[in-house]
């Protein structure tokens, strides 16, 4: 629905561009810039053509919010996503796509194995008795993969370990440091996530 509602304010740019119109907004579609789609003056079909695509967004805005809506809902009586939510850069729909790639987390036996799952483990080769390491292997989950690394995009934001790492890796070798530092935020989840289950585990046998 995200990727459609992308695609549909294209077409309405795209539009305007052809006529040379609305290129000015920083927003386009805010109040300001929707109340200028309403009262565009331009051709019948082009005219049509937009008010058709804002109809279409409207809808997919709607369905949005309550979708997002319902996944707040499921997290608020899901323990496991509340403790993922803990973490730097997890948000409500993280939490929820993470679980379910994961599954059952003591299938893991270590980071190690979690890293290895999402195909976030770097390539390696060696020569001349030196090991070299490159891209992920991206192999596993895509879907994990692909979170871990928008996780560990805003966690190189807010948390100052992953920022260091992430900043020394990009010196290194830039085209690679979001790919490390999601690996490195995929080992501290799993440490996180690890304590705090033992915690709140702890804490419901003191209740019993």
């Amino acid at each position: 629905m995200v990727k459609l509602k992308i695609s549909l304010k294209g077409r309405v740019h795209a539009i305007l561009a052809k006529h040379n119109l609305g290129l000015s907004f920083s927003n386009l579609f805010g109040k300001k810039g929707r109340l200028f789609l309403s009262n565009i003056d331009i051709v019948p079909t082009s005219k049509e053509a937009i008010d058709s695509y804002l109809r279409v967004i409207d809808l997919l805005d709607s369905e949005l919010k309550t979708f997002s809506q319902d996944i707040k809902n499921k997290v608020k009586d899901d323990e496991k996503a509340k403790i993922l939510m803990s973490i730097s850069g997890v948000g409500y729909h993280f939490a929820l796509l993470i679980l379910a790639e994961i599954g059952d987390i003591n299938r893991f036996p270590s980071a190690k194995k979690l890293v290895s799952f999402a195909g976030l483990c770097p390539s390696t080769y060696s020569s001349g008795g030196k090991t070299y390491h490159g891209k992920i292997i991206k192999q596993g989950s895509r879907w994990l993969r692909w979170a871990m690394i928008e996780v560990a995009t805003h966690a190189a934001i807010y948390e100052p370990c992953i920022k260091r790492f992430y900043e020394e890796k990009k010196k290194e070798a830039f085209e690679y440091a979001k790919e490390w530092s999601a690996e490195a935020m995929a080992k501290k989840m799993m440490k996180n996530y690890e304590d705090a289950i033992a915690r709140y585990k702890e804490k419901k046998g003191k209740k019993g």
